[in-house]
């Protein structure tokens, strides 16, 4: 999944892992370039335009939560449109390499910038290390014929992640994820799919309005210039798990009304990232309903501090509170941690 997410964050849409395979599955009578389909599907270079209706299931901190979105994709730009989410629907628009994810409630334009076809090659290399991939049989999704593609660990042997891939457009109509310990983590599922749609342009428009607060989500920066800029020293780890390979350093905005700001360093094996944040202890947090200081005892609404999934890889060390966030085991995310300088 993507790198650049808010700890604390609830699904709002369906996502999907940038993934791909090389491999040539052999069906009876032809051949099958599922390198080819594969690729097209997950770096989203298929020109058909279509509109599409999903449905996605996330498990979150031991909850089920299940949400319906619409889809409009023309081009390279694509639209998520949660459904059912009250009189103003929050929405995500992927343009190029930007992308813009408005949420209603706190009239927020996140703001994230990416070279989003340069990652996924680089995650493409990786997943081949890492993963081994095989097409087990086709499927009908939404009306629609699809291969059944699996993913699977080439240290563990589980299975990470299945797709279903529509074999005439190359167009991903099923998703389902499993965490590090076997167990369903998410999913989402195309009900109703229209090909070759006409979508108006105005879609994809981004507001202007001045009410609207709009936040740069992270912005790529090196390490020196972190330190420098948070006033702590910044610094990898010196243990990530086996495949993992460093993916980017950033400066992370806090997306919820605390304000802090943090170091990001992301590290991905091809298929799943984690993200190690490194926030100065003494930033005083800016929400009315909390005025705490990192590291202090007491209520914090901060979503990088105070949320349950970031508190089992969190340490502090020095000036600075380091939190490992993943889909890894709690001993290796504290492992990671530690291993902080």
């Amino acid at each position: 999944m993507s790198a650049r997410r808010p700890i604390k964050a609830v699904l709002i849409f369906g996502t999907i892992a940038a993934v791909t395979v090389m491999l040539c599955l052999r069906m009876p009578g032809r051949t099958i370039n599922a390198d080819r389909i594969i690729t097209e599907a997950l770096m989203r270079h298929g020109k058909t335009n279509y509109t599409a209706l999903i449905e996605t299931e996330i498990t979150y901190m031991g909850k089920k939560l299940r949400a319906k979105a619409r889809i409009l994709h023309s081009g390279t730009n694509e639209k998520i449109v949660r459904l059912g989410s009250g009189r103003e629907s929050a929405w995500s628009i992927a343009r190029e390499n930007t992308t813009y994810t408005y949420l209603p409630k706190d009239k927020v334009l996140l703001i994230s910038n990416s070279n989003r076809s340069e990652a996924n090659r680089e995650r493409i290399r990786l997943l081949l290390n890492n993963y081994r991939v095989a097409c087990i049989g086709e499927e009908l999704v939404a009306g629609n014929k699809a291969y059944v593609v699996e993913i699977r660990s080439r240290q563990f042997g589980t299975t990470n992640k299945k797709l279903w891939i529509d074999k005439r457009h190359h167009t991903l109509l099923r998703s389902v994820d499993y965490s590090a310990t076997g167990k369903k983590r998410s999913s989402m599922n195309t009900t109703q799919i229209n090909y070759g749609a006409r979508i108006d342009p105005a879609e994809f428009y981004i507001p202007s309005d001045p009410s609207i607060k709009r936040l740069i989500a992270c912005i790529p920066a090196e390490p020196a210039y972190l330190s420098r800029t948070l006033k702590i020293s910044v610094r990898s780890p010196n243990y990530v798990p086996q495949g993992y390979v460093s993916e980017g350093h950033y400066l992370y905005n806090s997306q919820c009304n605390c304000n802090h700001r943090s170091a990001q360093l992301t590290y991905t094996d091809g298929l799943n990232t984690l993200s190690v944040f490194e926030t100065p202890i003494n930033q005083p947090c800016r929400d009315t309903k909390c005025n705490t200081q990192l590291g202090n005892s007491g209520h914090t609404e901060c979503e990088l501090q105070g949320c349950e999934a970031a508190k089992t890889g969190q340490i502090r060390r020095g000036n600075k509170i380091i939190t490992v966030v993943g889909d890894i085991t709690s001993d290796e995310l504290r492992r990671i941690a530690e291993s902080v300088p």
